[in-house]
């Protein structure tokens, strides 16, 4: 395994993988949380990419917000990285 600086690592089962052409989404089971990654189609067909799979969720970002402009206060976004309960 490569060596990286990630603030939060989490174990985790792959539960989906959605491509198209450029890219593909993976979910991942964390627990009682559900992970997504959005990563290149390239880089999810590398082996092991692939529902059922034990993989490990490597988060080091920033906060990520959207927001709706329709004159109501905006909910507070997770950051990439936090979790919410699945379901």
């Amino acid at each position: 395994m490569v060596a990286h600086s990630a603030r939060s690592r989490f174990s985790g089962l792959i539960t989906r993988v959605l491509r198209d052409t450029v890219m593909a989404q993976v979910e991942i089971q964390v627990r009682p949380y559900r992970f997504v990654s959005l990563l290149s189609s390239e880089a999810a067909d590398e082996p092991g990419v692939e529902p059922g799979r034990l993989v490990v969720a490597a988060v080091k970002s920033t906060n990520v917000s959207v927001q709706i402009p329709d004159g109501r206060p905006p909910r507070r976004s997770a950051p990439i990285g936090e979790a919410r309960r699945a379901g």
